[in-house]
């Protein structure tokens, strides 16, 4: 049966996907729509100077990408222990009240400081909750595909962060261009945030009427679960080195290629090119909303060829094209109009999409269903949270920096090399 035959025949699936994947699209949504705002808060609703807000911005930034892999050790085990379903809920509680946090709350009432906490305290939930959905909505819909398929099915979970952050991109611009300065400061920056808060909760309600995971339910049966799944992951050799291979091998550099194309290209481009914030998000804008059918047809793929070899493939690919792609725009195509290199703009972005793509099949069929919710989680988030997040970092830090690219490059490529080392010379089995 073709893939959108079973997706339409099959209304359990249909149910899974769609309802598991509009939540996860509602987190990805919420936590970048926030990023966007930070500066204008810091500046205009708290008025903190420019170098103060840059400051801060890059304080909360970087909160929401080291608490996911402290969260994904500390409460992953949850995942393996309590059940799929129940933390998929949990974590759209915590994304809806950080949404609230910062968008109801009062700012002109009290201290700045007490502002700068709130929306600190909202990042910090924001990255607990993107820990409990991400590793539960994959193992979720991994065990509900047929074996035959599930590359697909979890493909088109990836591409929740894509469309996520492309609707973050839609709504900011929208609502900026659309208020007056007046307007905008008063109410209009909230309704982004609030705009969400209706269909979260319509996510929540209809969650709530799907079934656990059946593999789920018939380990608990059989009383197979894990009772202590970090220390089970931790005393299993197979295991634990599974989890740090997969680390370095697949996790470091997914999370480098996806916000070296989401965060660092955009203003590198922006910066050669001489274009405003607002062009660089039309940029985007453009470019997502033509290349996210990608992820799919790369899962599509996926259930037809090894996994990892394919990985492997597109790492190899980028190696060899970031140089390049750097280089032709910095000394050749700087002269043009932007729009002039769109191609290798692309090409550089559906390699970042085509990586993320294998990501959640390779981590979820690698480990037992005992452990899988944890053993996804820990590398996940420690290389698309901490590492990918180190990107913003240097970005914050040496911008305008003329050689800021080639140290970006260097990072990226020495651990696209390790990756690809590591996959060359580890063989990792499917459990």
């Amino acid at each position: 049966m073709s893939y959108s035959k079973l997706l339409r025949e099959d209304t359990q699936i249909q149910r899974v996907v769609i309802l598991t994947g509009l939540g996860t699209l509602f987190h990805w949504y919420d936590f970048y729509i926030i990023s966007l705002l930070f500066p204008f808060i810091f500046s205009q609703v708290l008025g903190y100077t420019i170098s103060e807000t840059l400051l801060l911005s890059l304080i909360v930034t970087g909160i929401g990408f080291v608490i996911r892999p402290l969260a994904a050790i500390w409460l992953s085990p949850r995942i393996d222990t309590i059940g799929r379903k129940s933390n998929f809920l949990l974590s759209l509680n915590l994304i809806s009240l950080s949404a609230v946090l910062v968008g109801l709350f009062p700012y002109s009432q009290f201290d700045r400081s007490v502002g700068f906490i709130v929306i600190l305290l909202a990042r910090i939930l924001q990255g607990v909750a993107l820990v409990l959905d991400y590793s539960s909505s994959i193992s979720y819909i991994y065990e509900y595909a047929p074996d035959e398929k599930k590359g697909y099915f979890t493909s088109l979970l990836q591409t929740t962060p894509t469309l996520g952050f492309l609707c973050s991109l839609i709504c900011y611009e929208m609502f900026l261009h659309t208020s007056s300065a007046e307007f905008f400061l008063d109410i209009g920056w909230r309704l982004p945030l609030l705009l969400g808060l209706p269909l979260f909760v319509l996510a929540l309600v209809i969650r709530r009427s799907l079934a656990e995971s059946p593999a789920f339910i018939k380990m608990l049966k059989r009383k197979e679960n894990s009772t202590s799944p970090l220390k089970d992951l931790w005393n299993n050799p197979e295991i634990k080195r599974k989890v740090l291979l997969l680390t370095f091998a697949v996790s470091i550099p997914q999370g480098i290629s996806f916000y070296m194309s989401h965060i660092y290209i955009p203003t590198f481009l922006g910066e050669i090119f001489s274009i405003t914030v607002t062009q660089q998000h039309i940029l985007m804008i453009c470019l997502i909303a033509l290349t996210w059918p990608t992820i799919i047809l790369i899962g599509k793929f996926l259930d037809e060829s090894q996994s990892l070899l394919n990985f492997k493939k597109i790492l190899l690919l980028q190696i060899f094209y970031y140089p390049v792609f750097f280089f032709v725009i910095k000394n050749w195509m700087h002269q043009y109009n932007i729009w002039y290199s769109f191609p290798l703009i692309i090409i550089f972005y559906v390699l970042a999409i085509s990586l993320y793509a294998l990501v959640a099949k390779i981590l979820a069929e690698n480990f037992p269903i005992q452990l899988r919710g944890t053993a996804i989680s820990i590398p996940y988030h420690l290389g698309n949270g901490f590492f990918g997040g180190i990107i913003f970092l240097i970005s914050f830090l040496m911008s305008g920096n003329p050689y800021l690219h080639w140290i970006l490059l260097f990072y990226s490529t020495i651990l696209f090399i390790v990756g690809y080392w590591t996959i060359k010379n580890r063989v990792l089995n499917p459990t």
